[in-house]
């Protein structure tokens, strides 16, 4: 198939390390399914539906240093011009705001090498920050430029620390990377109805992948993520920005929140039907279903 791409995101989201796996089968087997086998797109990415996975092998490459740097207050308006040149410009990028009026965000650079005193006219700090600026920034990684080993700086919080708030809600929504600006402004527009609940939200840059339930199926993706404070109208508000992102072919985190049903993923994942006969075929009595995936494939 053709895969839609900038040729500016390098990333592809962690199951595409994965080259070969094990999964236990309903039966009790455990079956080996290696790259070029029929099922290796179909199985990985499952959403618990198509059997346990075991053991995986990764694809690793030697040790590296990352330095992550974090830039203050780069306005919306400049981040939507540059959207993909800001989040492809080093090793990786994200880019946190409240969606205050004030319409800025923090970017956290992490780069091999010496990262540049500004980026796209953003400062960098000289202290410490949490992406939550109201959390105390002790749980983050290392900051201020100062290189490291890649496990203790790719992560936005040290590893033995809690992450985020702890207590919170979660949803993400995926479009293509050619809508990725226009994705946001729609986010942007109805901002004033859902800031209130919202402690953070982040934006990531995901290669394509061929994963058939992947959220980078077949396409680079920009990726949107809310962390809500722990509130009776959040699925409302998840609802309204759903209905901002539809015009975009959004796709859910099937992980988190989300409200949209199986005509929704239908619609934006290619190989959602396949998909549904596949976990039918291997899965016929249903062992590895519960209520949630029952309903969201129509089982």
């Amino acid at each position: 198939s053709d895969v839609c791409s900038s040729d500016l995101i390098n990333n592809g989201a962690l199951h595409t390390s994965v080259r070969s796996y094990e999964i236990l089968e309903t039966n009790g087997n455990i079956r080996e399914i290696q790259q070029n086998d029929s099922d290796f797109y179909t199985a990985l990415v499952g959403i618990g539906s198509t059997g346990i996975i075991t053991s995986l092998e990764l694809e690793i490459v030697p040790s590296y240093e990352i330095s992550q740097t974090v830039y203050a207050e780069l306005s919306h308006e400049t981040f939507k011009k540059n959207l993909l040149e800001i989040m492809s410009g080093g090793y990786s990028v994200n880019y946190f705001t409240d969606f205050t009026e004030k319409r800025l965000g923090d970017v956290w650079f992490k780069n091999r090498g010496i990262n540049p005193p500004t980026y796209f006219g953003a400062k960098a700090r000289t202290a410490k920050v949490h992406p939550i600026v109201s959390e105390p920034a002790d749980a983050t990684s290392e900051q201020l430029g100062i290189p490291g080993p890649w496990n203790q700086r790719l992560l936005q919080f040290r590893i033995d620390a809690n992450p985020s708030a702890g207590v919170e809600l979660q949803s993400e929504f995926f479009v293509e990377s050619k809508n990725g600006s226009a994705a946001f402004s729609a986010i942007e527009e109805i901002s004033h109805l859902f800031r209130e609940k919202l402690m953070i939200s982040e934006v990531r840059a995901i290669a394509a992948d061929s994963h058939w339930l992947s959220p980078a199926f077949d396409r680079e993706t920009i990726s949107i993520h809310f962390t809500w404070k722990k509130d009776y109208e959040v699925p409302y508000l998840i609802h309204l920005i759903e209905e901002a992102l539809k015009p975009y072919d959004f796709r859910p985190h099937l992980g988190k929140l989300f409200n949209v049903e199986k005509d929704h993923l239908v619609k934006v994942l290619p190989k959602f039907e396949d998909f549904v006969q596949y976990v039918k075929r291997v899965d016929p009595n249903g062992k590895f279903q519960n209520q949630f995936s029952k309903n969201l494939l129509s089982l």
